[in-house]
């Protein structure tokens, strides 16, 4: 994690033009795979959220209703503004707008990232997984505090 010191610059959130957005992927999360190793089922009619700062797309999230909850997949922040807080305050938003809709948001996390997700409140479930030569998790969050997402 780079520490850079956290940006004084206006971070914005707003739907991000999907080729960006695959880009982004392919270039933080993938790079060693083909463009496409990149793409998921239900791109089409997912919401492709970014984070702009200064105007530059810096971090992409993409979100897929399901009807297990919403699910949170993709979470990619250029590595250069990686430990300045831009994925809490994305990870912020997208629980703001699961909130309206949805009681349940979930996620597969990397291993090394569970601890971002757990400062929110995110619990593991499920059996751990490999995709791609990587370890991963589920992880879940209950939107509507007298619901049980078990």
């Amino acid at each position: 994690m780079d520490a850079a010191a956290p940006t004084t610059e206006t971070l914005t959130f707003a739907e991000a033009d999907f080729t960006e957005v695959l880009n982004m992927r392919h270039a933080v999360m993938w790079p060693e795979h083909p463009r496409d190793f990149s793409r998921v089922k239900g791109d089409a009619t997912a919401l492709h959220l970014g984070a702009f700062l200064g105007g530059k797309l810096v971090s992409v999230v993409s979100l897929y209703d399901s009807e297990n909850g919403l699910r949170l997949r993709k979470f990619a922040t250029l590595p250069e503004f990686q430990g300045r807080g831009i994925g809490s305050r994305m990870l912020q938003k997208v629980i703001d707008i699961a909130a309206k809709d949805h009681s349940r948001i979930w996620l597969g996390a990397r291993l090394d990232a569970i601890t971002l997700y757990k400062r929110f409140g995110f619990r593991e479930f499920g059996q751990r997984y490999e995709k791609g030569g990587r370890p991963f998790c589920f992880m879940e969050r209950a939107l509507d505090e007298g619901r049980d997402v078990s």
